[in-house]
């Protein structure tokens, strides 16, 4: 069974591949994101930057002798900092090592139900599409 920490290792070099394809530079910070992207729009003279959180996990896990949906864990601290710069969540689920869903939620979509410091949101809802 792969850690948390594999999976992580794993999303974020997936998410790196992704978007490189989209952004002139990406930087992997590996603070309290993952990777700063930036875009330079040359006719206007613009550069922009935009912040991503990977967060990935395995489609399903055993637990207790029993095999449940994986789950993502979201820190109220990171949360925090990307809503204040406007930046997303990349979720990511791996089928034994390969990439089976990758989907970018803006993080002021989502919204912290409880004070505590981190939540787990299952993958059904992914996983089942």
């Amino acid at each position: 069974m792969m850690t948390g920490y594999e999976n992580g290792k794993i999303g974020e070099g997936y998410a790196k591949n992704f978007l490189e394809h989209i952004y002139d530079k990406v930087i992997f910070l590996d603070n309290i994101i993952d990777f700063e992207c930036i875009k330079n729009d040359r006719y206007k003279d613009v550069i922009e930057y935009t912040y991503y959180e990977i967060k990935t996990c395995q489609k399903a896990v055993v637990e207790d002798n029993n095999l449940v949906s994986g789950r993502f864990k979201l820190h109220k601290d990171q949360d925090t900092y990307l809503k204040n710069v406007e930046g997303f969540y990349m979720f990511i689920i791996l089928n034994n090592k390969k990439l089976m869903s990758l989907n970018i939620v803006k993080a002021k979509k989502l919204i912290f139900l409880t004070d505590t410091k981190s939540i787990k949101i299952n993958t059904v809802l992914e996983v089942n599409k």
